[in-house]
């Protein structure tokens, strides 16, 4: 078996169950929310950020009026709203940091054309190719400077093609947030030298989506779990919420129905045992569904 089917074909399956979970109560792909990745390394950028915000809201509008063309003209029409230089390919050989680009500049465009076609080839499943191409597109660094915030701006696109609804999910851009070490240590194989070992950088990409959405997904999946109880027993919908935080908080006096979750988990006993990190990741992602749910009820 190779590393692909026994790594990186179950975190596709995985993702594909939490999306099933957290975009259940969104009717359409939410807006932006948050910072940007630059603003996670304590780097103030909020120019950059209103940019990367109204090309990821521009993609919500293409997404909502029909399927989103994927192609090298998008990646240049992004890298336009997204910075502050025009959307055109690099004229001249560049380094990033210690990984220095294999791709000559004369040969930018016909490598980029070369990683849309793998994409659209349909060999492999859509959230996989979106993560190679991010991945194929960096190693190209068509750009001068923005090409990170560009290049997950496309696989942005490619996932609300793919149905994907949750900024937890689409936001591509934060993904490295869950572990920010770890991220920046899984290009290292791709070095000068090493640049055909993709798999492990496609297995950290993947397992940092996992992450990025798992709390939010194990918070919805044990709610709708409590609810099923209480409708099984007759509780009105309306009292859902007092019971389910009555027998969360251990609350007296409760509502007589907290007895029938007894067998349910309680949400301070899951967090109790957390890291401050661990906890700060929860909060995270349920306040993020939460405030997403809560847009779109308003916006009916």
């Amino acid at each position: 078996m190779t590393f692909l089917r026994h790594r990186i074909d179950p975190l596709l399956e995985t993702i594909e169950q939490q999306r099933l979970v957290v975009d259940a109560g969104l009717g359409r792909p939410a807006w932006w929310q948050g910072p940007i990745r630059r603003e996670f390394n304590k780097s103030p950028a909020p120019e950059e950020r209103a940019r990367v915000a109204a090309a990821f809201d521009h993609l919500v509008r293409l997404a909502a009026s029909g399927n989103i063309g994927i192609a090298p003209n998008l990646l240049l029409d992004l890298h336009a709203m997204c910075t502050l230089e025009g959307g055109s390919y690099r004229d001249r050989e560049v380094k990033v940091g210690r990984f220095g680009t294999t791709a000559p500049f004369r040969h930018v465009s016909r490598l980029v054309e070369t990683a849309f076609e793998r994409a659209h080839d349909g060999v492999e499943p859509p959230l996989l190719a979106a993560t190679r191409l991010n991945l194929e597109l960096f190693l190209v660094h068509p750009f001068r400077d923005g090409n990170g915030r560009a290049v997950r701006l496309l696989v942005t696109a490619m996932l609300l093609n793919a149905g994907y609804k949750s900024t937890l999910f689409t936001a591509v851009e934060q993904h490295s947030h869950v572990d920010p070490v770890r991220y920046g240590k899984a290009f290292a194989p791709l070095r000068t030298g090493h640049p055909t070992q993709h798999e492990p950088w496609l297995f950290n990409g993947l397992d940092l989506m996992v992450q990025a959405s798992g709390h939010a997904a194990r918070y919805r999946s044990r709610e709708t779990a409590m609810r099923t109880i209480l409708q099984e027993v007759k509780v009105r919908p309306a009292l859902h919420g007092r019971v389910m935080l009555d027998h969360d908080l251990r609350r007296q006096p409760s509502h007589p129905a907290v007895r029938h979750l007894d067998a349910m988990p309680r949400w301070t006993d899951l967090t109790s045992e957390m890291t401050l990190a661990e906890r700060s990741a929860v909060r995270w992602q349920v306040e993020r569904l939460l405030t997403e749910e809560a847009d779109q009820r308003g916006r009916r």
